[in-house]
């Protein structure tokens, strides 16, 4: 069985729980069972990469931005801090924000307005809410000459014409084709047998992590 994690835990416990013995790769989960392979784009890649890339810039104050409680988006927020903390800067909580869809863009600029104040740059989950937070920031009166640097996760053409216009200065692309390619060549292996050695590597028995690509207007 090829899967999707589907943020909705119960779903994904009973399709495991319900088929024991049937291999299944799974697209963005986490189960550590015999059964089960979990195929990523790498969470510690695309944060080591973005860190760096706006520490490099001269950025201390960054923000991290994502939308709702879950373990990949709470582990790139661990990942985040930890990298800050170990360049020797550490962020308060201030630093971290949930963007609530229910109050819409405009609490994140509140937020950076009321409480923040002296932040540079913006880290978000993906690039949908990077670009949402350009939008709260324009519609909050800042000028795209002031806005801060926004970088996004994924590399979706709507954040690759922004990052050409000149508003989003940076973006990971998401590794979709090689997870692909990455769960079709595990499910064959799983089905048919194989030469293991040419499956993609497997780290702790249950998880396959690929690289992001950064992309800035240079490339």
């Amino acid at each position: 069985l090829i899967g999707a994690h589907s943020n909705l835990p119960e779903t994904d416990q009973a399709t495991v729980k319900y088929m024991p013995h049937t291999p299944i790769v799974m697209l963005n989960g986490n189960f550590a069972k015999p059964t089960v392979i979990n195929v990523f784009g790498s969470s510690d890649d695309a944060m080591a990469q973005l860190t760096t890339y706006l520490y490099d810039l001269g950025h201390r104050r960054i923000v991290f931005v994502k939308e709702m409680q879950n373990w990949i988006q709470d582990l790139k927020e661990e990942l985040f801090f930890r990298l800050m903390r170990e360049k020797g800067v550490r962020l308060g909580p201030k630093y971290a924000y949930v963007m609530n869809v229910h109050h819409g863009i405009q609490s994140l600029a509140r937020h950076l307005e009321e409480k923040v104040r002296d932040y540079t740059a913006i880290i978000a989950n993906n690039d949908d809410m990077a670009l949402g937070a350009i939008d709260a920031l324009l519609a909050a009166g800042i000028s795209p000459g002031d806005l801060p640097v926004v970088v996004g996760v994924d590399g979706t053409p709507q954040a690759l014409e922004a990052i050409r216009a000149g508003t989003l200065h940076g973006t990971v692309l998401n590794p979709a084709h090689g997870i692909a390619e990455a769960m079709m060549e595990l499910a064959v292996l799983f089905k048919y047998g194989g030469d293991p050695g040419k499956a993609p590597a497997i780290e702790d028995d249950h998880y396959v992590w690929l690289p992001y690509v950064s992309v800035t207007l240079d490339n």
